[in-house]
């Protein structure tokens, strides 16, 4: 059963995708799941025509989870433009930028008799008044109908977040200012507004998603830079966060332990460490704002820990798509988010290249080298159809700034950081969080250095989302099958390329 567990992530996917391209008959779909259900039961002694049943209830299940949550989810949806209507509405969430705030309005009421949507998403060009949720505000916007101009994936999430309309208010005035309760949201806000206390601004609009997540805080000048040369990644909280984090927990829980002796005698302290480093790892997840690369990172750390409860082990490529099925089974509108995408490529060539080091009788310095090289030019290369279809550009550059700046924070800034994060309540967090921005001056002057090379970002061309699908499809194949067959993925990823030039 195992071992159709990949296909059967593909089949799901591609029955999501369908919904996006056609519509579908309900009944039909129904129909079709208990039909290949039953044939699953019937033939499951028979391999192809059970593999095939297996793939087909996959695929209308996929259909069907996403039909059923756009019909469950009904709210109002703005038809047509509104200027310069005055509102008065309730703060539901602000993402602060360096410039400008980004609120999520509801509780709406207008004077006109129309039907308002729930809530609404506008841009404020200005920090000033700093709101913050359930304050009450009175504001002058322009709203238009969601979704015209964005993704396919934007405007399936904002239908799930039950916005019923997008736009720009020019006005605001606080009519009831909300006290605000301590919570993660707030402790996130101290956490930066502390970092860019202490350190210079160059060093603190980095130093701070990488703690909490907010990219927001990030100028439009720093980003660049690290785009241009490949880095960009890393202001995101990911697997590479989350880890990072579970370990060090982890093992200084152990180390604790084991200066007691006698607790180690009595009690498993493994199991103990585990469950420790799992609720600090969740409160961080929290804390950088649920974003869906650190969901599918702690997932895939939680799947971990529950293999050293249960003492078993976990095989991570299984783990990787248990985590993509079932953040699939909540939210399938998230295949769409680019995020999602380029964080589970990313994670799925990783183990693919690491299962494959394994199994080669090198000595330890080769395969560290050998692996350090794959793995960048592996990710890097699986992630640029991707990142070439959403954003039209690539990167010539970006597996050497990979290469380059990796280890500095993987073993340098981001230890660093961590701890002086969680010396922040003992005053004791100065000398840690200096030597961190001093570790990012480095790495921002030198990503400068190679984001300013000739040639450092080359625009792209629309292609179609066949081709990408004929690429991923492709990867995927290289990546799952254990057999010369895998090599097919190379003609797929080929005929992808060729018939996006062609088209």
């Amino acid at each position: 059963m195992m071992e159709h567990l990949p296909w059967a992530l593909v089949a799901y996917t591609v029955g999501i995708l369908l919904v996006c391209l056609f519509k579908m008959n309900p009944y039909i779909v129904v129909g079709m799941i208990g039909i290949s259900a039953m044939t699953s039961f019937i033939f499951r002694r028979h391999l192809i025509l059970s593999w095939l049943s297996l793939l087909t209830l996959c695929l209308f299940l996929g259909i069907g989870n996403l039909m059923l949550r756009v019909s469950l989810s009904h709210h109002i949806v703005l038809k047509e433009p509104l200027y310069q209507t005055r509102i008065e509405a309730e703060v539901h969430e602000n993402q602060l930028l360096l410039n400008k705030q980004i609120l999520t309005l509801k509780n709406i009421r207008w004077k006109t008799p129309r039907k308002m949507p729930q809530k609404i998403k506008v841009h404020f060009n200005n920090i000033e008044p700093p709101l913050s949720a359930g304050d009450k505000v009175k504001a002058l916007v322009s709203i238009y109908p969601p979704g015209v101009d964005f993704s396919p994936g934007y405007a399936y999430q904002l239908w799930f977040d039950e916005i019923g309309a997008t736009g720009v208010a020019k006005e605001i005035k606080v009519l009831k200012k909300v006290r605000s309760t301590p919570s993660l949201a707030s402790l996130r806000t101290k956490i930066n507004q502390h970092l860019f206390q202490i350190l210079p601004l160059s060093q603190a609009e980095i130093a701070a998603p990488l703690i909490t997540g907010e990219q927001k805080l990030v100028s439009q000048e720093t980003y660049q830079i690290y785009r241009r040369s490949g880095i960009a990644h890393v202001l995101s909280v990911s697997g590479f966060h989350m880890a990072l984090l579970a370990t060090f927990i982890f093992f200084v829980i152990r180390s604790v332990f084991a200066l007691f002796p006698k607790v180690v005698l009595y009690y498993n302290t493994k199991k103990v460490a585990a469950v420790i480093a799992l609720i600090v790892t969740f409160l961080y997840l929290g804390l950088s704002g649920f974003q869906i690369p650190a969901i599918r990172a702690f997932i895939m750390i939680a799947l971990v820990f529950l293999g050293v409860l249960i003492e078993r082990p976990v095989l991570s490529m299984r783990s990787v798509i248990v985590t993509a099925l079932v953040l699939l089974g909540m939210m399938p509108h998230m295949l769409l988010s680019i995020s999602f995408q380029l964080s589970f490529m990313a994670v799925i060539v990783l183990v693919a290249v690491c299962e494959y080091l394994n199994q080669k009788i090198w000595p330890k310095f080769i395969k560290i080298i050998i692996g350090f090289l794959l793995l960048n030019i592996a990710v890097s290369g699986a992630l640029s159809p991707l990142i070439a279809y959403h954003f039209h550009q690539w990167m010539p550059y970006g597996i050497l700034g990979n290469m380059l700046f990796s280890g500095a924070f993987s073993f340098f800034i981001m230890p660093l950081l961590l701890i002086g994060a969680l010396m922040m309540p003992f005053g004791m967090d100065l000398i840690f969080f200096k030597m961190a921005g001093w570790g990012l001056s480095v790495v921002r002057y030198s990503a400068q250095k190679l984001a300013g090379l000739p040639h450092a970002e080359i625009s792209i061309n629309d292609y179609s989302s066949l081709s990408l699908c004929f690429i991923c499809f492709g990867i995927l194949l290289i990546c799952w099958m254990r057999t010369p067959l895998k090599w097919l993925g190379g003609i797929l990823m080929l005929f992808g390329v060729l018939w996006g030039i062609w088209a």
